[in-house]
């Protein structure tokens, strides 16, 4: 909330999405915590950056 000033993540999600760096494991975990809390909009046809593998 402080860096946005909201706990709404989705436009944020949409812009950064792509310069997240994470392990693909790490990856594939934060899908499903972010799509169980209703962001799967924000990331659909996008993914991480590229990561540690």
């Amino acid at each position: 909330r402080a860096y946005t000033g909201s706990w709404d993540m989705v436009e944020w999600l949409s812009k950064n999405i792509f310069r997240i760096k994470v392990h693909s494991v790490t990856a594939e975990c934060l899908f499903g915590v972010l799509s169980s809390l209703g962001y799967s909009d924000s990331f659909y046809g996008r993914s991480f950056a590229s990561g540690i593998e």
